[in-house]
């Protein structure tokens, strides 16, 4: 579907990572390396095999209907199969990028530059479009739709806890652990998340009208 049609209209965002299980798993290591294998019945690692040598440094991945596709060497998004061959280039920036999510006809990721941008990627296309950007760093997105996302950044005294090498769930009870943030692409509505967009469960309200 071309930009224009795929843009006429709202779209819930669906997560594919798992449309299609053919049983791998991948770890991206701190070195950059990328192990694939698969989870025995008994939750071990099994059938381990390191592919990051037909790609290269990686930073981070999402897997659509079965396909990697990697953030490698800090700037460049690649698909391969399951090898890490047949290598399909899908995108290069001039800025570090990091945190992928994708699907069939989009990927999201986070430019890192001057400031932390969130960028939405129309795969057919290869248009690029940059939806937020925030002085601090982004520690947590997802899109809603094909229009809308949520995103968040760490509160300052969640970074001051962070600081002292305790874990997560040591923090002091009410503390807050970030700030949530709501963009509309389509309309331009930018604010932050209120108490009141959760419904009674916790879960954020958004109501797509879909044909």
């Amino acid at each position: 579907m071309d930009y224009d049609e795929y843009f006429s209209k709202e779209r819930k965002w669906i997560d594919e990572s798992l449309a299609v299980d053919n049983g791998y798993f991948y770890d991206a290591k701190e070195d950059g390396s990328v192990v694939r294998f698969k989870f025995s019945l008994t939750n071990e690692q099994i059938d381990q095999t390191t592919i990051s040598d037909q790609l290269g440094s990686v930073s981070d991945y999402a897997v659509v209907y079965g396909k990697p596709i990697f953030i490698v060497d800090h700037h460049k998004i690649i698909q391969t199969d399951e090898n890490g061959e047949n290598q399909q280039f899908i995108y290069e920036d001039p800025y570090p990028i990091d945190h992928i999510l994708a699907s069939r006809e989009l990927i999201y990721f986070v430019r890192e530059n001057s400031d932390f941008t969130i960028l939405r990627l129309h795969r057919k296309s290869g248009v690029a479009d940059e939806l937020i950007s925030s002085t601090e760093e982004i520690s947590s997105y997802r899109p809603l739709s094909n229009y809308t996302i949520r995103w968040s950044v760490f509160t300052e005294e969640w970074k001051e806890f962070l600081k002292t090498g305790k874990l997560w769930e040591d923090a002091p009870p009410g503390i807050e652990q970030s700030n949530n943030y709501f963009y509309n692409s389509k309309t331009g509505e930018k604010r932050e998340v209120e108490d009141s967009d959760y419904d009674a469960d916790g879960f954020f309200k958004y109501t797509i009208e879909e044909d």
